[in-house]
């Protein structure tokens, strides 16, 4: 990366994601072929976070953190 993307991938600890969303539409579990490819694969499409105060906030992703 060369300093000029403006989606820069990062690395940023799960403590530093806060609970409360207002994307998370789905109320159910992540589905057990989603648990285990993410076991197998680990997660191949990054989740989206956007800054929100000190924390960061799932934009697309809630059930692969989960």
């Amino acid at each position: 990366m060369n300093g000029t993307s403006k989606n820069p991938i990062a690395h940023i600890l799960l403590a530093d994601i806060g609970e409360e969303s207002l994307t998370q539409f789905s109320m159910d579990p992540p589905p057990d072929t989603l648990v285990q490819s993410i076991g197998e694969l680990g997660i191949t499409h990054p989740v989206l976070l956007a800054p929100h105060g000190k924390e960061y906030q799932i934009v697309c992703g809630h059930r692969r953190v989960a």
